[in-house]
């Protein structure tokens, strides 16, 4: 889910109370009455990933968050170019996001297997075709030809979509 689920951590409390259907008198209704499978808590920690981006990079968005999402469940975004639109403000926010220490790393890198299929080790995984045919929609970018050289060097896929996480910064 984009952008924390847009700073969902925050209203965790007011969700956790509107599950008491009895309380707010909706046990029964047939719309309003409904419980899902499990708790809400549980969907929250256990079956949805959330992206750290859309807060411009600022650290304080993710420490927030981690009050109610667990680290095991988010992974690094940066809104790139759209919020942060130069390599240096993606440093900074991935080195605040490092300071988290084993918490940052599992954001950073560690959570990527969340969002990817699981390959056999007989797959071949092509990212350089992929990424050609992405050219081929949206034409030739400046932001794109990084992406392009860090795959053709054989980088990871998924840090090969921030031009910022290829090369030195």
């Amino acid at each position: 889910m984009s952008h924390l689920g847009g700073g969902i951590g925050a209203m965790m409390s007011r969700i956790r109370s509107y599950q008491d259907r009895e309380f707010w008198g909706t046990a029964g209704h047939p719309r309003h009455g409904m419980k899902p499978e499990k708790d809400f808590d549980y969907y929250i920690r256990q079956r949805i990933v959330f992206d750290v981006a859309g807060f411009c990079g600022g650290i304080t968005s993710v420490q927030a968050g981690l009050l109610e999402i667990p680290a095991s469940h988010m992974v690094f975004g940066t809104d790139y170019p759209q919020e942060i639109r130069t390599r240096e403000d993606v440093r900074d926010y991935v080195s605040q996001i490092r300071k988290l220490g084993k918490d940052g790393q599992r954001i950073l890198s560690g959570n990527n297997g969340l969002l990817l299929k699981k390959r056999s080790s007989a797959e071949k995984v092509d990212t350089v075709e992929p990424l050609a045919k992405l050219l081929g929609r949206v034409g030739r970018s400046r932001r794109l030809e990084p992406a392009i050289a860090g795959s053709a060097r054989g980088l990871r896929p998924q840090l090969t979509c921030l031009p910022a996480m290829t090369g030195d910064f």
